[in-house]
């Protein structure tokens, strides 16, 4: 809510201004609970756990690729 709050205009959303981080986290914890804080969890694993294996999956396949195109060398000792 912080985030989208008009510093010049009107209030936020929910009708409460917030003078910072601090404000907004007390005031959400004493009206809502600490659960709040976990609201957006289950929402953002859904999100980010596809993300990650397209990025592991890409990785290795460039990895592949390069490896094949540029060998390592072996040097002599």
């Amino acid at each position: 809510m912080l985030q989208v709050q008009d510093s010049v205009h009107a209030a936020s959303v929910s009708g409460e201004r917030y003078s910072g981080m601090m404000d907004a986290l007390v005031r959400l914890v004493r009206r809502d609970g600490v659960m709040v804080l976990y609201s957006g969890l289950w929402a953002n694993y859904l999100k980010v756990v596809p993300s990650v294996g397209i990025s592991f999956v890409v990785f290795e396949a460039v990895k592949d690729q390069l490896q094949e195109r540029f060998p390592t060398r072996q040097y002599a000792e």
